[in-house]
């Protein structure tokens, strides 16, 4: 059962369909300053029957964390739970975003981890999504160096899975401290 504030949030959502991008945007500095709003928008990234709703508050969400993550991060095993449960391509990659903006939290740590490097073996992981995971894999080997072999193999998998060597180029490059993790 959504909270109040969720079901409230997903009304407006819905009648914003087909708005453009800049209508949407506007809410974010009203919702970045309230902590219910923030708790319904992650309750909305796991509406499975209604993926349009969850794929626009997985949006806002990316947003949101990107500019005050310390008012997300109470909120963390949630949103790490969508993430992880959802088959919405939209709410994993906006909710991977939005998980990039904070650090690594002992919760559920492990099978992130698993699905991140799963992730990069499926050739048909989209770019942003796999940009993502890239990025948090790097906050894995900032937080677990002696990972470091074993990410490095998964992205030469990718490489070669893709037939692309950005991704690895990117990856060593963010572990040799030449790049900062994108967020």
């Amino acid at each position: 059962m959504l909270s109040r504030t969720a079901q409230s949030l997903q009304e407006r959502l819905l009648a914003l369909s087909g708005a453009n991008s800049t209508q949407f945007l506007t809410w974010i500095d009203a919702l970045s300053r309230d902590d219910e709003a923030i708790y319904g928008l992650i309750e909305l990234m796991g509406l499975e029957k209604e993926p349009r709703c969850a794929q626009y508050a997985s949006h806002l969400m990316l947003h949101i964390a990107r500019r005050v993550p310390r008012r997300v991060q109470p909120n963390y095993n949630l949103l790490l739970d969508h993430v992880l449960i959802s088959k919405n391509i939209s709410v994993q990659r906006n909710g991977l975003g939005a998980l990039i903006c904070m650090p690594l939290l002992d919760y559920r740590l492990s099978e992130l981890l698993d699905w991140l490097l799963a992730i990069l073996q499926q050739p048909k992981s989209t770019a942003g999504l796999v940009l993502y995971a890239v990025n948090k894999l790097a906050q894995f080997h900032q937080n677990y160096p002696d990972l470091r072999n074993e990410l490095e193999q998964s992205i030469e998998l990718r490489a070669t899975l893709t037939g692309s060597k950005r991704d690895l180029d990117y990856f060593t490059q963010v572990l040799r401290g030449k790049k900062r993790i994108k967020g």
